[in-house]
């Protein structure tokens, strides 16, 4: 085989994937300020002809890779602090990713995807340390901290990486499914058996976090999940004024009826305000389609 063979092998056996986007925030019914914060942006790779002699129809632009990176954050504090923690936290991921030199557009090496989770941890570790550092030196901050959920979305592979109570889930086959475990001791009671799953729904310590960006002391656990991205899937990350008072079987029912991401959204949210808003509550929701015409 040709080098020219082997190249037109590559590029002809890419499969190329769109995601529809929706999000959504509302402070709830009851909290008089918003402390979540969401972040949805795409990053990616293309080859631009320039000058070539190739055929017209092969001559366009190719986008040998497309992402999606995602991330929701949940402040908690005193006053204004929960504010300032979330938003804090998710723009200093924002710099650090901008401020990367070498961005990893493919997820189908094992080191590479190593790589990207290392860069996770770090990051997030990072926001820790700065959040502890911003609430030492103004006393007002102090003790605030944030949950961090963050998606890299970069088809056919994803990675989600979690710290505290917000959650992301999958729709697969028509199937909900949590792939963050809570950082609560609830979950924590749940896990030791001493709880039913039906009671960590209710349980007084559902919302008591056991690890949250702020609260590291220098050594803040990360999760980081990879997951094999399919056509069909939807990715929802959202905060716990969501995951509180809408249950599995609900958000299943919206994702399946809704027709667009953006009305799933404000049918979840609408939800949740409909039985309390006692929270700030906040969706972000990502419709996978391969695209099969070419």
């Amino acid at each position: 085989m040709s080098d020219a063979d082997l190249g037109r092998d590559l590029v002809s056996s890419r499969r190329r994937y769109s995601v529809e986007w929706g999000a959504l925030t509302h402070k709830g019914l009851v909290r008089v300020t918003n402390e979540d914060c969401f972040f949805v942006g795409r990053f990616d790779r293309m080859l631009q002809p320039v000058l070539t002699n190739l055929p017209e129809s092969t001559s366009r632009s190719w986008h040998y890779d497309a992402g999606y990176a995602v991330v929701i954050a949940d402040g908690m504090g005193g006053e204004v602090a929960g504010e300032i923690a979330s938003h804090t936290a998710v723009s200093t991921l924002i710099d650090l990713a901008v401020e990367t030199p070498d961005w990893i557009m493919r997820y189908d090496d094992p080191s590479l995807v190593a790589e990207v989770t290392r860069r996770m941890e770090d990051r997030a570790r990072r926001v820790d340390e700065l959040l502890q550092a911003i609430g030492k030196s103004q006393p007002k901050l102090a003790g605030m901290g944030t949950t961090l959920t963050a998606l890299a979305l970069l088809p056919p592979r994803a990675l989600i990486a979690h710290v505290g109570d917000s959650r992301a889930y999958i729709l697969r086959d028509g199937r909900l499914r949590q792939i963050t475990r809570d950082h609560t001791v609830a979950q924590e009671l749940l896990d030791a058996g001493l709880i039913e799953p039906r009671e960590a729904a209710r349980h007084p310590a559902r919302s008591v976090l056991t690890s949250a960006a702020g609260h590291g002391r220098g050594s803040l656990s990360v999760d980081v999940y990879p997951v094999d991205v399919r056509d069909g899937d939807q990715f929802l990350l959202c905060t716990d004024g969501l995951s509180g008072l809408v249950g599995d079987a609900d958000i299943q029912g919206v994702l399946l009826a809704e027709e667009s991401a953006a009305a799933a959204c404000k049918t979840l949210i609408d939800l949740a305000l409909a039985r309390g808003g006692s929270d700030n509550v906040t969706a972000v929701l990502g419709r996978v389609n391969e695209d099969r015409s070419s």
